[in-house]
C-alpha cells in the first residue's frame, strides 16, 4: 500500500522553505493543507539537517516544537494520529509521546 508523507519543517533555516512556518499558527495552517492535499501522515522537524547546519540539543528542539504539538493538541487533538517526528533525541520524542503523539 502506498503512502504520501508530507514534510513539516518548523526550523528558520529550513532549506525547502525557508522557515515559513516557525509560527504555532501558520505550522498548524501548512499541516491542515498538506493532510489536505493527501498526505497520509505527516513528518514534522525542527532541526535542520542541510550541510553547515546548526546542531543543537534537545531542549532547544523542544522549545521549537512544544507550542505546536500543545496547540495542536488542545485545539485539533485529532491531527496528531497523523503525524510523525523526525529527531535524533530521544527526550524530544519522549516529550511528543506525552502529548499523545505516535
Amino acid at each position: 500500500m502506498v503512502k504520501i508523507v508530507g514534510i513539516l519543517n518548523i526550523t528558520p533555516d529550513s532549506f525547502s522553505d525557508g522557515g515559513l512556518y516557525t509560527e504555532t499558527g501558520a505550522a498548524i495552517e501548512q499541516l491542515k493543507n498538506l493532510l489536505e492535499q493527501g498526505a497520509d501522515v505527516v513528518d514534522v522537524g525542527a532541526q535542520s539537517t542541510r550541510p553547515g547546519a546548526e546542531e543543537f540539543g534537545w531542549e532547544k528542539e523542544w522549545s521549537r516544537l512544544e507550542g505546536f504539538f500543545k496547540n495542536l493538541g488542545k485545539n485539533n487533538p485529532e491531527l496528531i494520529a497523523s503525524l510523525s517526528l523526525d529527531t535524533k533525541h530521544w527526550q524530544t520524542a519522549e516529550k511528543f509521546l506525552e502529548l499523545g503523539g505516535g
